[in-house]
Formats: structure tokens, C-alpha cells, sequence
């Protein structure tokens, strides 16, 4: 039902009509606007396209299977997870369109407070980490759980902030990595990390269901050959 949802005007009559449709749509800002706000597709926004990489497959309709009452249609589509490599020799882990990251637990600060004009609910944040996040993990250890919503309803708004309709359960190791905090980026990954033979449950997440996140991860040497 996500791709009703974000269904373009122009489209809206396919079920009129026997038709041949690829849903790759052109992005209209009223449909397509909180995904684009929220950054939670893996897919870069390439023109005016707005790249949904779980919608890039064709689905035929035919006008007599639809009755002419309202009619809803439910299209399952398939979820691959991907470990891919990243800058440096680290790796990114995505399920289908969505990239999946480690999230860091932080103190916030606020820097500047916008209510003088007129915003009282804005305000600049810094958030600094406080927990360890220099983990390097295994891939072929990523399993896989679904966290089912309260009532069957999906989280309002969708991957909102400690939300996450999934996650993934990984084996990992700490390693050395300069993080400091007087960095405005962290260095991106080693191509090898030590293994320090001490073993740790990571949890990753969809990136848009997080504030602080590291996304590109490391594979200890000893693991590379594991790579999915």
C-alpha cells in the first residue's frame, strides 16, 4: 500500500485501463515530500526522479480484474539484504531500499534557540556520543528481526526516531578507531581492524529511524572472507 500512497496524479487512473506501468515515477513534491525530507531511501535523488530502488520492477493490470467500486491492491515486494563495500575498504548494510546503521546514544546542547523569532519549538542541537561505536562486525552474522507494531498500524511517522519497524542483530568486535571529539568527521573506516577476540550484539537500524548513526562499518580482517 506504500506505493498508492506515493502514486503520482498523473498515474492515478491506472486501474481504468489495462496498462503496463515501471514504478520509477516522476517525483511530485505533494506525493513524494516526506520521503524526500526524511532521507530515508538509499537511492540518491537524480533530477527529477526520485530514485525508490524496491519500486524499480514492472506490474500489470487489467482493467477487468478491477471492480469499479474503490478497490485496494496490496503489492508484496521483496526485501533483499545487501552488504556492500564502502569508501576505504568499510562496508554499508541495506535491507531493500533502506540503509541500516549503527546508532550512537549522545548528549545534546542546545547552541541556539530560535524562539526570539518566533519559532519556539526551534533550536540548534550538538550532539556528542557517549557510547563506544568503533565496532567492526561480521556480515554473515546480520539476522534479521522484524518488530511487528502495536495493533498492526506502522509508526506515524514512518521511521520516526526510536521507531523502526525492523533491525538487524550483529556479531561485532571494538577496534581502533580514531574518532576524537575535536573532529568535525571521523575518519572513514580502516581497511583492517585487529580482532581483540572480544565479542559484542550490535544492533543496526534504518538511517532514517536514527539522529546520531555511524554508517559505514568495518570488517575485521579475519571476516573479510565473509562478505556476503
Amino acid at each position: 500500500m506504500y506505493m498508492a500512497k506515493h502514486l503520482p496524479s498523473s498515474s492515478r487512473d491506472m486501474f481504468s485501463n489495462p496498462v503496463f506501468y515501471h514504478n520509477h515515477w516522476r517525483n511530485e513534491e505533494a506525493d513524494c515530500a516526506k520521503c524526500l525530507a526524511r532521507n530515508s531511501f538509499a537511492g540518491p535523488a537524480t533530477g527529477d526522479f526520485w530514485h525508490h530502488r524496491y519500486l524499480q520492477q514492472t506490474v500489470q493490470v487489467y482493467a477487468g480484474n478491477i471492480a469499479e467500486t474503490p478497490s485496494s491492491v496490496t503489492i508484496s515486494l521483496p526485501q533483499t539484504t545487501v552488504v556492500s563495500d564502502a569508501p576505504n575498504g568499510g562496508t554499508s548494510a541495506q535491507r531493500g531500499p533502506l540503509k541500516d546503521v549503527i546508532e550512537a546514544s549522545w548528549n545534546s546542547t542546545v547552541t541556539y534557540d530560535w524562539a526570539q523569532y518566533g519559532e519556539a519549538k526551534a533550536k540548534d542541537l550538538q550532539l556528542m556520543p557517549t557510547t563506544d561505536r568503533t565496532f567492526a562486525f561480521d556480515p554473515a552474522s546480520l539476522n534479521f528481526h522484524n518488530s511487528k507494531p502495536a495493533r498492526g498500524q506502522p509508526a506515524s511517522p514512518e521511521f520516526d526516531w526510536g521507531k523502526s519497524a525492523y533491525a538487524f542483530i550483529a556479531t561485532a568486535c571494538p577496534f581502533s578507531w580514531n574518532t576524537g571529539k575535536d573532529q568535525e568527521v571521523n575518519e572513514t573506516p580502516p581497511k583492517s581492524a585487529a580482532d581483540t577476540g572480544t565479542r559484542h550484539d550490535i544492533t543496526l537500524v534504518p538511517y532514517a529511524a536514527t539522529k546520531l548513526r555511524v554508517d559505514k562499518l568495518a570488517i575485521l580482517s579475519s571476516w573479510r572472507n565473509t562478505l556476503l
